[in-house]
């Protein structure tokens, strides 16, 4: 990984401790009781007076890591290195080049040997420190607060015309259950923070399936989202100060039967048959699992012509599609989701949604945001399988002017 060229991400073969994880697994105990701790917060932002608090705690955090950081390096526990092959992410190593690009001096935070997420950045002769992606302090980060809430995200935007999936929030197995026969089968049950995919279920047809996903995903957060399933491809909008820089179509991978071969064969043939970029489609649990939910089994020979789509994963490193198409997106979907930036009170968002065909009118179709992101993935725009690149990282360097 150098100044000009980057390596995109490959994918990664090895089993987990725990299948729901994907392939990015964490410690369930300590992530359930931070997400809990966040999500109780964020119920209770709606009381008066606490927006004010949390504005006061934005302002004097990065004071305390800058105490924190300094105190590190005087023990000799951390350093900061120039080297951006050492970025921890694709993330952070694309906002490095695009700093190296105009002249910026970037360093990453090394602590106990190992690469973080923190960086520091020289603007204007001092530096300013950050995760990842550098915001200007003088844009108001407020929705920061609610903003990875995927039950807050969606009532905040409900409020203002954008839509949502119908969506309840559950604290125990009888909630879900209620909230289930008030939206009506299919469903989706995940937990009410986290990303990437984490512990989430889809499709969700019966209370039988109902109760393990919603034990699935309490093991990381004490708050449940139970919500509409809605059909079509998950697109990521990432929007820089109000404006539309970035979006992706990506899909998950599926097979269309022939009448003929069963669904384990046409996965084997998918995967002898792929693009060199897209990973193999892996056969575990969370596959299964979901290929049974559809009502089918790996041994079922699937009928001429039907598409099964074999995860709620997307993207090409499970085996699926993803294009960027930010030109061919069609205007009013721009429009709604430069509004919901609007909305965030955040720099930087990414809004995930389903959306059947971007290129066609909202109002023609069903389609939702499902979650938002305040430190999204640009990378996903860089990297696509199709489709002209969006350079992301050079409109957020472009708010410190």
């Amino acid at each position: 990984m150098d100044e000009i060229a980057l390596k995109e991400p490959e994918a990664k073969h090895a089993e987990t401790a725990c299948p729901y994880c994907g392939d990015s697994p964490v410690r369930h105990f300590e992530t359930f009781l931070s997400e809990s701790i966040a999500s109780a917060a964020n119920q209770w932002l709606a009381f008066p007076g606490s927006a004010a608090l949390h504005g006061f705690v934005d302002r004097v955090s990065p004071g305390f890591a800058r105490f924190f950081i300094a105190l590190f390096r005087a023990v000799g526990a951390a350093y900061f290195t120039p080297d951006i092959s050492r970025a921890r992410t694709l993330r952070s190593a694309l906002v490095w080049r695009e700093a190296r690009k105009r002249g910026i001096v970037m360093e990453e935070l090394i602590a106990f040997g190992k690469p973080t997420e923190w960086y520091r950045a020289r603007m204007n002769g001092q530096w300013r420190y950050f995760e990842s992606i550098p915001l200007p302090p003088t844009l108001s980060r407020g929705g920061h607060q609610w903003l990875d809430d995927k039950c807050a995200l969606k009532e905040r935007l409900r409020r203002i015309g954008i839509p949502v999936p119908l969506s309840f929030v559950a604290r125990s197995a009888r909630a879900a259950r209620a909230a289930f026969e008030k939206i009506g089968a299919p469903v989706a049950v995940k937990p009410c923070t986290g990303s990437r995919g984490r512990h989430t279920t889809v499709f969700v047809p019966d209370f039988a399936s109902l109760e393990r996903a919603f034990m699935r995903a309490r093991q990381l957060n004490h708050f449940v989202v139970v919500e509409e399933f809605l059909m079509g491809s998950v697109c990521r909008a990432t929007v820089v100060a109000g404006a539309l820089c970035g979006f992706l179509k990506a899909d998950p991978p599926a097979v269309v039967g022939d009448g003929k071969r069963t669904i384990a064969k046409l996965i084997a043939e998918k995967n002898r048959t792929r693009p060199a970029r897209v990973a193999e489609v892996l056969i575990r649990p969370e596959l299964m699992e979901f290929v049974e939910r559809r009502g089918y089994a790996l041994s079922d020979i699937l009928p001429r012509g039907q598409r099964l789509p074999l995860l709620f994963r997307t993207g090409r490193l499970f085996g699926g599609r993803t294009r960027e198409m930010l030109s061919a997106v069609h205007p009013e979907f721009r429009s709604a989701f430069e509004k919901a930036g609007r909305a965030a009170d955040a720099p930087v968002v990414g809004f995930d949604a389903i959306i059947p065909d971007p290129t066609r009118a909202p109002e023609e179709q069903r389609w939702g945001i499902i979650e938002g992101n305040s430190l999204p993935f640009i990378d996903l725009h860089d990297f696509a399988l199709e489709g002209a690149p969006a350079n992301v990282a050079s409109r957020i360097w472009d708010l410190w002017r």
